[in-house]
């Protein structure tokens, strides 16, 4: 007993035994509101790989054009970056990624603003109908909590235009769900189908067609506007309501309209993959929750929702 008492730790604790108790309830009732508060996590909020990606969608195009005016430059651009550790890159026929693998102690908040610097730098330099460039952090905020497979009738044309009202709005409006993406199906595209013959006619090609198209189809920053109670973002917009008015705009002389040297369709792309479940055709949803959303709860409520709308 007397070599306990010249513990100090032991000493004090005998001397103070008030002090003890209101230490142990203190524990108890800060680790119980722990409990209850603490957000049910697959993986630490904050837990992060050091990796980034660059991604750059880039359509009708073959993978060595995409290599060649794209993949390249940002390449180049992107290996500038301080501290990484290894770069790679992939170019298709539809988009040229590059993967950055950075140093364990790197900071990946800089890291990742250095990345967004030089895809500005290198911007320009991109062709023209590049419309994104998107860079992405792998964090544990952006895992799916849920994945589905949404099965249809064989000849159901409309499929992902019934899906994206009647499952993926709702998923989006729930309390907690902070995006929802789907896989499969592809959306339905205007595609133009000029006939080479009769463009050549009425003396067309195809540039300028493009660009009497372009003309009259647009959304461009038009500069601000000033005013007492702050300061307005101004656009310039012009959009078609209909692939009839696209097929009516004029593209040449003598009232020429695209209707009459070309087909306009609405369609789905040719499929380039085809996802099955079961055997039937297939969409893939996934869920990805708010950072501070509770993930059990999230998943219950997501469940609740897709029940009521099937």
């Amino acid at each position: 007993m007397s070599k306990l008492r010249e513990n100090p730790v032991v000493s004090t604790a005998l001397r103070r035994p008030i002090t003890m108790l209101m230490i142990f309830a203190s524990v108890l009732v800060l680790g119980t509101i722990a409990f209850l508060n603490i957000p049910l996590e697959l993986i630490p909020s904050g837990a992060s790989a050091p990796f980034l990606s660059v991604e750059v969608p880039y359509s009708n195009a073959t993978a060595q054009d995409v290599e060649d005016k794209i993949t390249k430059l940002l390449e180049a651009e992107l290996a500038t970056t301080p501290h990484i550790d290894e770069i790679s890159a992939t170019s298709s026929s539809s988009r040229a990624r590059v993967n950055m693998i950075f140093e364990q102690d790197a900071d990946m908040d800089i890291a990742y603003r250095e990345v967004r610097d030089r895809v500005a730098r290198v911007r320009a330099d991109l062709p023209d109908d590049v419309q994104q460039v998107n860079i992405q952090k792998q964090s544990a905020d952006n895992i799916p909590i849920a994945f589905y497979g949404v099965t249809w009738p064989e000849g159901f044309d409309n499929a992902r235009d019934v899906i994206d009202r009647r499952l993926m709005r709702r998923l989006e409006r729930i309390e907690g769900v902070g995006m929802v993406r789907a896989w499969g199906q592809e959306d339905r595209e205007i595609r133009i189908e000029i006939d080479r013959e009769l463009a050549e006619a009425a003396n067309l090609n195809i540039f300028e067609i493009a660009q009497r198209l372009g003309q009259s189809h647009f959304n461009l920053a038009s500069g601000t506007l000033e005013e007492r109670e702050g300061k307005y973002l101004l656009r310039s917009m012009a959009e078609y309501g209909s692939t009839t008015e696209l097929e009516e705009v004029v593209v040449g002389p003598n009232d020429l309209r695209l209707a009459d040297v070309a087909d306009v369709v609405y369609e789905y792309p040719e499929a380039e993959r085809i996802d099955r479940y079961n055997g039937r055709e297939s969409m893939a949803l996934f869920v990805i929750k708010e950072s501070q959303a509770n993930t059990v709860e999230v998943s219950e409520r997501v469940k609740a929702e897709i029940a009521e709308a099937m």
